[in-house]
């Protein structure tokens, strides 16, 4: 039912266009949007004011022009309010107050009493608005006369915007509480005061924007009174005859291309920054704004433009659950004229997968801009006819933002193994590689180990060629200590490089650079030798004659050096493969714990059932002879504590399983996790991808560079890439043993009882399509998904292997 306090002019733009309910009539700048109060993130409140312009656009009937006008207008204050941090600033602070002002109203007299101060300090206000100071007034009487009147009461701007100054009036009531200590009330009459001043300063710009607008009709801008403050918010707006504005000023078609040309509309009273300044509404003394909203804001781009793309596209994290969602990554913003000529290609040979499944792209849609997207599939290598599935897709938000998103029903393959595949986007003629790089994936990306004060981290980054290595490096001097003694190195110890300090300011400077110091924050371009080896000078800035040559070995690190007190930790290849090992114990254990549990209750279960069918029969034979009551009543307390026993272990293994249950599968999936980040680094690291990190010495002189394991002049030794086996033993948690033999594609299945031997085993076979893997033994047809070699799932079950 429409609220009647609202009129019908803002119950259609607001409640029928908007579905804003009537009661918050006229909304807050937020509210208005759609947006969470005080929203901060620019392209949020940009996206909300593209949205809110189409669907006014969407519902607005030719017959409706001058309404939809007045909303687009408003829509466009807004934006632009919100847009500029200190006009977003101000309005926020002042909602903010206006808020908790109304949160600790007491009664109605006292709202009463403070509306009736409000309302005086408000006339006070027009007052001293309409006379303002002299200077004011001498500017004035240089330039044309500007009679005074009321602009038209039905204008659908001057109705909108007067219900939206009623509604935001409450603003102006907060000032005058006489309730408040003095002290606060000259603060607050002190902040009004500015905020007219403001006002008074841009009076002048307005007026002659009005006066251009309405052109030689005659008739003359509206009053210097605000709305809010020239009427209480309980009274009708007073019209004149004689005063009211024509309403050929606003004559345009319903066309939002119209509304950048300030000339041809004229300024909302009641919504310009001096006006609602006046009122004590929030925000504004925000700048006006005179152009549309822009569909493709290009002062602000998000990124790089497509010449400046990243040479790594960063992957988000894949969701755990279906109900989470995945934080897109960016690569730049991608600044083309049309889509259709953006083709994609991605190539999966670098990644883990190789070897086990083949990477795509397919066209998903149109070549619409807002709805471009291209599928990412995956399927067996050497199957071409097998099935794909679709495992995300990269795509062109409404934001002109490159992103990628992870299809949620599916598991595998996770993003440890997308990494390392490189992503072509051509258009036209242009080519821009991009190597995908999930979170997990440390290496090439900016590394630092250093003192407190001195930083000297260096980046691997995607070389172009297998012989050559792209570096750059990266030089901090800021915050050095002179105090701090010259006699101090740092300890390398298990992986671990202690803090270290320098009062000398440090220079690199690389082989075959001529004798110049490489200039900072520059890549540069090392030949790789025979042994795989890059050989870099480095010196000190005062210490020229001191120069070592050092020969740096074949390491990768995937994580990035942490912050623990002073000390500085290195995480290596073995030290992920310590951390997979000390999982597999653990689940090792859990898994013997939990049979173990399933025996305890296997075995103690019959012999409960047999003492409890003895305490019967004794209870029986106690009640038929009550002389034999006091003999038998030994045998039966013996028996009920050896009951009581076995409950207590049958209760004890039955707490066991169920948390083994519940343990077990959260291990295996971090061990298949772990498994993938494994495959992938030890890839890396056996290709001879590198990454070091230079850590500098104090009174030696030198600059000592670290490989990843924290091992100085290290040289690569090979990793054991763990190989991927489907064969084995598989076994489910309600007491199911699927033993699977031949290769990894298909073979022999032996099904039998875990606990239960007595139950004869069924044989057949088992086959793999794709990543399901489908057993067929005669009565038993299961198929089941799988994920990484360890886990595979069906709707009622899932398989467990052990590494």
């Amino acid at each position: 039912m429409p609220n009647s306090n609202v009129s019908a002019l803002v119950q259609k733009c607001y409640v029928e266009w908007l579905g804003i309910p009537a009661d918050e009539c006229p909304p807050d700048y937020y509210r208005l949007l759609g947006l969470a109060r005080f929203e901060s993130n620019p392209d949020l409140i940009r996206a909300a004011a593209i949205a809110r312009q189409r669907q006014i656009k969407n519902v607005a009937t030719p017959d409706e022009t001058k309404e939809a006008q007045a909303v687009l207008r408003q829509l466009k204050a807004v934006h632009d309010e919100l847009l500029d941090e200190t006009s977003k600033g101000i309005y926020d602070t002042n909602l903010r107050f206006v808020q908790q002002r109304s949160v600790g109203a007491g009664t109605r007299a006292a709202h009463k009493e403070g509306e009736t101060s409000s309302n005086a300090a408000l006339q006070s206000a027009t007052k001293m608005r309409a006379s303002g100071p002299p200077r004011a007034r001498r500017a004035a009487a240089t330039e044309s006369p500007q009679p005074t009147h009321v602009e038209d009461a039905d204008h659908p701007d001057r109705r909108i915007d007067q219900t939206h100054a009623q509604g935001k009036s409450v603003a102006g009531h907060a000032w005058g509480r006489p309730q408040w200590p003095l002290i606060g009330s000259l603060a607050l009459n002190g902040m009004l005061l500015s905020l007219l001043i403001m006002s008074l300063m841009t009076r002048g710009r307005s007026d002659r924007d009005v006066t251009a607008a309405v052109g030689g009709s005659g008739t003359a801008p509206e009053s210097s009174i605000p709305a809010a403050a020239a009427v209480a918010p309980s009274q009708d707006p007073p019209t004149s005859a004689n005063n009211v504005a024509s309403d050929d000023t606003d004559t345009d078609a319903f066309d939002s291309s119209t509304l950048g040309n300030a000339t041809e509309e004229p300024s909302l009273p009641g919504q310009s920054p001096s006006d609602l300044a006046a009122a004590g509404v929030p925000g504004a003394a925000g700048p006006p704004m005179s152009s549309e909203i822009d569909e493709e804001p290009t002062p602000k781009p998000i990124g790089a433009a497509f010449d400046d793309l990243s040479t790594e596209f960063p992957l988000p994290e894949m969701p755990r659950s279906a109900t989470e969602i995945s934080k897109s990554s960016t690569a730049g913003k991608v600044s083309l004229s049309d889509f259709s000529l953006l083709t994609l290609s991605l190539d999966s040979s670098a990644a883990d997968l190789s070897g086990r499944y083949q990477l795509a792209i397919e066209d998903a849609d149109s070549n619409e801009r807002e709805s471009k997207r291209w599928r990412v599939v995956i399927k067996p290598t050497g199957n071409q006819t097998g099935a794909t599935d679709q495992v995300g897709h990269f795509l062109v938000d409404e934001l002109n933002q490159f992103r990628f998103l992870w299809e949620m029903s599916r598991p595998v393959p996770r993003a440890e193994q997308l990494a390392n595949c490189l992503l072509t986007m051509t258009f036209k003629d242009e080519k821009k590689v991009l190597q995908l790089r999930s979170v997990s994936h440390q290496s090439r990306q900016p590394t630092e180990l250093s003192g407190r004060d001195v930083k000297i981290p260096l980046q691997v980054f995607a070389p172009p060629s297998a012989s050559t290595l792209g570096l750059r490096v990266m030089m901090h001097r800021d915050g050095l200590k002179p105090d701090v003694p010259q006699s101090q190195s740092p300890t390398v110890k298990d992986g671990t490089l202690k803090s270290v300090h320098s009062t000398l300011p440090i220079l690199a400077q690389f082989d075959g650079s001529g004798g110049a110091p490489l200039p900072l924050n520059t890549p540069h371009m090392f030949p790789v030798d025979s042994q795989e080896m890059v050989k870099v000078a480095l010196r000190l800035d005062q210490a020229e004659s001191s120069s070592d040559t050092f020969q740096l070995g074949m390491a990768t690190r995937v994580r990035i050096s942490e912050d623990r007190g002073g000390t500085y930790v290195t995480k290596s290849i073995d030290d992920l493969n310590d951390d997979l090992n000390q999982l597999v114990r653990r689940i090792r254990e859990d898994v013997a714990a939990y049979g173990n549990a399933i025996n305890q209750i296997l075995i103690a279960t019959p012999q409960l059932n047999k003492l409890q069918g003895d305490l019967s029969r004794l209870r029986g034979m106690a009640n038929q002879n009550p002389q034999q009551a006091g003999r038998l009543a030994n045998q039966m307390g013996a028996l009920s504590g050896q009951i009581q026993k076995l409950q207590f272990g049958i209760n004890k293994a039955n707490g066991t399983v169920a948390r083994r249950r519940k343990t077990i599968p959260k291990s295996y999936e971090t061990l298949a996790g772990k498994i993938a980040i494994l495959r992938a680094v030890g890839a890396i690291h056996n290709k001879g991808e590198l990454e070091y990190h230079m850590v500098a010495t104090a009174g030696s002189g030198e600059i000592r560079l670290m490989s990843g394991d924290g091992l100085p002049d290290a040289i690569r030794q090979a990793f054991v890439v763990p190989p991927f086996r489907l064969t084995g033993d598989w076994f489910r948690l309600d007491g199911m043993t699927y033993t699977l033999g031949g290769t990894n594609e298909s073979g022999t299945a032996r099904i039998s009882k875990t606990f239960d031997k007595r139950v004869p085993p069924v044989s057949g076979t088992w086959s793999r399509v794709g990543q399901d893997v489908i057993v067929d033994a005669g009565t038993i047809k299961e198929s089941y998904r799988l994920h990484e070699d360890i886990v595979m799932r069906s709707t009622t079950a899932t398989l467990f292997r052990l590494p």
